[in-house]
C-alpha cells in the first residue's frame, strides 16, 4: 500500500488546479505593489521607510495566514460529511490520521506556496535598510508557524462539524481564543506575574513569536521568541491529533435523533427548512423563507453589540475625553466585525439553494429573479439593521453623555472633532453594507462553495478598497468608488444573468477565472 495515499492524491489534484498558481500571483503581486508604492511615495529616510514597509508587510501577511484557515480548511471535512463521501474513505483501511493529513496537505500546498511567493518581497526592505538579516528570517519563520496553526485549527473544527457556516465561525472563534487573545493579553499579564512569564510566552503562540521576532524585542529576550514558536508548533500538533481522533468518532451517520447542544440551540435559524412560507411575513415572498433558513440566530450579534456598548460606557466614564476617542475606536471595530459577518452570511442562501436545486424549482414558478434578489436583500437588511444601527448610532448616543459627565469640556471638544469623521464613516458604512450584500449574493450564486464565495466577497469589497489607499489621491476616492461600483455591477449581473447562472450545472463549470471576478466562467 502507498504510504499516506490520501496525501499523494490530494497533492496531485492541487498541483493541477489553476487556482493554486493564481493565488501565488495574487499574493505575491499584492505584496510587491504595496512595497513599491511605499518605497516610491514615502518622504522619510530609507532606514525608516524600510522598517515601516517591513512591518506593514509582516502584519498584512499575518492577517492572510489567519484568514487562510477559515477560508481553506474550515469546510474541508465538513463538506465531505455533507456530501456523504466521508464514509466511503473509511470503507478502506485508511485511518483518521491518513484522511486528516491528506486534506491538510491539499490545503497547505496552496496556502504555503502563496505565502512563499510573497517572501521575496520581504527582502526589499532588507536591501533598503532598517531591517536586519536575522529579523528577516525570524519573521518568515513566525509567519510559517502562523499559517500552520491557522490551517490545523480549521481542520480541527471541520472534523466535528457539518455546516460550512458553523465551521468557518468556529474556526474564527478558535483562532481568536488560542492565537489572538493570548498574544494580546499575555504581555500585560506577564508584567504582574513574573513567575509565570515563561508559560505566558509559550501560550502566546505564533502571533506572540511574530511580535518578538523584531529586533527591538529579540535583542533583549531571544528565548521568548523561540518559546512562542514552540508553543505554536505544539498547538498545531494538538489540533491535528485531535482532528484525527474526533473524525473517527463522528463520521458515522446513525440516523438517530441527537439532542441539540446549547450552542446549536443558540445559533439555530429562526426559520427551519420544515417551516412553510404560507404563514406570517413569509407569505409575502418565498425568497424570505429561502434566505432566513440559512441565517443563524441573531442573539449572537446582539450580545456582541451590547457587550461593546457596555465596554464603551465604562471606558468613557473612566477615561473622559481620552475614553471617548477609545470608545469611537471600539465602535469602528464592532462595525467592521458586522461587515465581515455580513460578507460571510450573504452568499450562503443562494449558494446552498443552487447546490440543492431549490433555485431552479423556484424559477419554474411565477417568481422572477428580481423578486428573489429583493427577498434576499430584505432578509439580510432585517437581520442586520437593528445591530448595525445600535453599533453605528446607538453607542455614540450612549457614550457622549457619559463622557461629558466624566470630563465635560474636553469630552465635548473631542467628540466635536470626531463628528465629521463619524459622519463620513457612517455614510461609508451604509454604502459598504449594500455593496457587500449585492456582491455576496452574486458570488454565492456563481461560486461552487460557500467558503470561496465568502472569501471573494471579503477580498473585493473590504480588502481591495483599503489596498487602493496606498495610491496617492486616488486612495481616498477609492473608498467611495468601490462600494458604488459593486452595488451597480453586481445588481446588473444579478438582474441579467440570474437565470443563466442557475441553469448552468456546477459540474459543467471549469476552473473559472480564479480570483478575478469580472470575466466569464469557462464551461467544460
Amino acid at each position: 500500500m502507498t504510504f499516506l495515499p490520501i496525501v499523494v492524491r490530494e497533492l496531485q489534484v492541487a498541483a493541477r488546479q489553476v487556482a493554486t498558481y493564481r493565488l501565488r500571483v495574487l499574493v505575491g503581486g499584492a505584496a510587491f505593489v504595496v512595497a513599491v508604492m511605499f518605497l516610491i511615495f514615502a518622504d522619510q529616510a530609507p532606514a525608516s521607510v524600510g522598517g515601516t514597509v517591513f512591518a506593514f508587510l509582516t502584519w498584512g501577511a499575518a492577517a492572510f495566514c489567519l484568514f487562510e484557515g477559515i477560508r481553506v480548511t474550515a469546510d474541508t471535512l465538513a463538506e465531505e460529511r455533507r456530501e456523504g463521501t466521508l464514509g466511503l474513505l473509511f470503507l478502506t483501511d485508511l485511518s483518521g490520521f491518513d484522511v486528516v493529513l491528506g486534506k491538510f496537505a491539499a490545503a497547505a500546498v496552496r496556502s504555503f506556496t502563496a505565502l512563499l511567493a510573497a517572501f521575496p518581497v520581504f527582502a526589499l526592505p532588507l536591501l533598503v535598510g532598517g531591517v536586519t538579516a536575522g529579523e528577516f528570517w525570524r519573521v518568515l519563520l513566525a509567519l510559517a508557524a502562523t499559517m500552520l496553526v491557522s490551517l490545523t485549527a480549521g481542520m480541527f473544527v471541520s472534523s466535528f462539524t457539518r455546516s460550512g457556516l458553523a465551521a468557518m465561525g468556529g474556526t474564527a472563534l478558535l483562532l481568536a481564543l488560542t492565537v489572538i487573545v493570548p498574544a494580546a493579553v499575555g504581555p500585560g499579564v506577564a508584567k504582574h506575574l513574573t513567575n509565570w512569564s515563561g508559560e505566558l510566552v509559550f501560550l502566546s503562540g505564533s502571533i506572540g513569536g511574530l511580535w518578538r521576532a523584531f529586533e527591538n524585542h529579540f535583542q533583549f529576550a531571544p528565548e521568548d521568541y523561540w518559546l512562542a514558536l514552540a508553543g505554536a508548533a505544539v498547538t498545531a500538533l494538538l489540533f491535528l491529533a485531535a482532528a484525527s481522533v474526533l473524525l473517527i468518532r463522528t463520521w458515522r451517520e446513525t440516523g438517530e435523533r441527537v439532542p441539540d447542544s446549547w450552542w446549536q440551540r443558540f445559533t439555530r435559524p429562526r426559520v427551519n427548512p420544515a417551516n412553510v412560507w404560507s404563514t406570517g411575513h413569509l407569505a409575502e415572498n418565498p425568497a424570505l423563507w429561502l434566505a432566513e433558513r440559512t441565517l443563524p440566530g441573531r442573539r449572537m450579534i446582539w450580545w456582541m453589540v451590547w457587550g461593546a456598548a457596555g465596554v464603551c460606557v465604562l471606558v468613557a466614564a473612566v477615561g473622559g475625553s481620552v475614553g471617548v476617542g477609545i470608545s469611537i475606536a471600539i465602535q469602528m471595530g464592532v462595525c467592521f466585525v458586522l461587515k465581515v459577518w455580513l460578507a460571510v452570511l450573504a452568499p450562503q442562501s443562494l449558494n446552498e439553494s443552487r447546490r440543492t436545486g431549490a433555485l431552479e424549482l423556484l424559477l419554474v414558478t411565477g417568481l422572477s429573479p428580481r423578486e428573489l434578489v429583493r427577498g434576499q436583500l430584505e432578509t439580510l437588511m432585517n437581520y442586520f439593521m437593528g445591530p448595525a444601527l445600535m453599533a453605528s448610532v446607538g453607542i455614540s448616543i450612549i457614550v457622549l453623555p457619559v463622557g461629558m459627565w466624566a470630563d465635560s469640556t474636553n469630552a465635548l471638544n473631542s467628540f466635536g472633532m470626531l463628528i465629521p469623521m463619524w459622519i463620513v464613516g457612517m455614510g461609508l458604512f451604509v454604502l459598504d453594507f449594500y455593496a457587500i450584500s449585492y456582491a455576496g449574493l452574486w458570488f454565492g450564486l456563481t461560486e461552487p462553495r460557500p467558503g470561496q464565495a465568502a472569501a471573494r466577497t471579503l477580498l473585493w469589497t473590504m480588502v481591495a478598497p483599503w489596498v487602493t489607499m496606498i495610491v496617492p489621491l486616488f486612495g481616498c476616492f477609492g473608498l467611495l468608488i468601490w462600494p458604488v461600483f459593486w452595488i451597480a455591477w453586481a445588481s446588473i449581473r444579478l438582474d441579467r444573468r440570474f437565470r443563466e447562472e442557475v441553469a448552468t450545472p456546477l459540474a459543467a463549470r471549469g476552473s473559472g477565472t480564479g480570483w478575478w471576478p469580472f470575466g466569464s466562467k469557462r464551461r467544460l
